[in-house]
């Protein structure tokens, strides 16, 4: 005893036993290929028909057809900026692993607004961390700054993480967080 697999026949017969079949196969003959050289000066002519078939000047008036390229422009220009938004959160995750997701992303959203500031690199530096260390005094904050606004100076700072998040110490915390911020502002610079 043989059992038949789907794959079995031959998929154009199996096809033609539908009932439609007949209208699928005479529509998809009678319509003109794609021609899949865009360069071929004979595409040319199917390109130009395509596009007289189906206008967008037919469907919307100049005012509408304005409004949603501009929508859709906008759209995109919206999915672009957030993809750049988590490509520079990866980045940052990927240098300083181990701190919190959302520690990354507080600071980062915070650089962004900051990046074109005329704020000196201390104020920048504790503008960034402060959604994350609310409970640290502006003063105590602006003082563990200052070595990390200095080697901002110097371009040189270095990732802190010698140990799991959750085992450093609040002031640890907070120079690590203020060397994100660091890092984050240093790479919306170059964008």
């Amino acid at each position: 005893m043989t059992q038949s697999t789907p794959f079995a026949s031959d998929p154009l017969s199996r096809l033609a036993d539908e009932p439609h079949a007949e209208t699928l196969f005479s529509d998809l003959l009678s319509k003109e290929p794609y021609p899949w050289e865009p360069a071929n000066p004979d595409s040319q002519d199917f390109f130009l028909r395509q596009e007289a078939e189906l206008s967008l000047a037919d469907i919307w008036s100049d005012a509408e057809l304005t409004q949603q390229s501009d929508r859709f422009f906008a759209g995109l220009t919206h999915r672009w900026q957030s993809a750049s938004d988590d490509a520079l959160v990866i980045h940052l995750s990927r240098r300083f692993a181990g701190v919190p997701a959302k520690w990354l992303v507080a600071i980062t959203d915070q650089a962004r607004e900051m990046a074109n500031t005329t704020l000196d690199e201390i104020e920048k530096l504790v503008s960034c961390v402060q959604p994350v260390l609310n409970q640290w005094a502006l003063s105590d904050l602006q003082v563990v700054a200052r070595p990390v606004a200095f080697a901002m100076r110097a371009q040189s700072t270095q990732n802190d993480l010698q140990k799991p998040w959750d085992r450093l110490s609040d002031v640890e915390q907070a120079r690590l967080s203020l060397q994100i911020a660091h890092a984050a502002l240093a790479e919306l610079e170059t964008q």
